[in-house]
């Protein structure tokens, strides 16, 4: 598990990167907890890293390694400006454009977890990573975030 102050940066920089690119920073998060969550793990775990099978989605918001010629997936700060920009419109939409495998199930589950979380539950959040060099969790600490978006 990462410490507590790495996981208020990473709350913190959803809210930032939601607000920019108009989406409901609770729904960003929801998305997050629901691609990354383990099965067994705890109801508001995110992890970073590699995920699913032989690694190949990239928390905390589950993108696909695809995308890693053309991003830098691997780096937390922009996992996290990707998938949010992506989540951008009507949230039901936006849903079956983001997860391939779309289905009712995992949009109840998300709108689920975004209700519990716009009515108190991010001080249950945990951050956890499976393998600090790939996903770059000491760049929660030491990477300044805060710069130009790349549009």
């Amino acid at each position: 598990m990462v410490g507590a102050l790495p996981t208020a940066l990473l709350l913190a920089w959803m809210e930032v990167v939601s607000a920019h690119y108009g989406v409901d920073a609770n729904f960003a998060k929801a998305v997050a907890i629901t691609e990354s969550r383990p099965k067994g793990g705890s109801e508001f775990e995110i992890r970073i890293g590699p995920m699913g099978k032989n690694g190949r989605y990239i928390g905390p918001m589950g993108i696909s390694k695809c995308f890693a010629k053309k991003y830098d997936i691997y780096n937390v700060w922009e996992n996290i400006r990707i998938g949010i920009k992506a989540l951008n419109g009507n949230e039901r939409k936006a849903l079956k454009r983001y997860n391939a495998s779309f289905n009712e199930a995992y949009y109840k589950e998300v709108m689920r977890i975004k209700y519990k979380l716009q009515h108190g539950s991010t001080s249950n959040i945990k951050l956890t990573s499976r393998n600090v060099v790939d996903c770059n969790v000491a760049a929660l600490t030491t990477t300044k975030p805060l710069g130009r978006f790349r549009q």
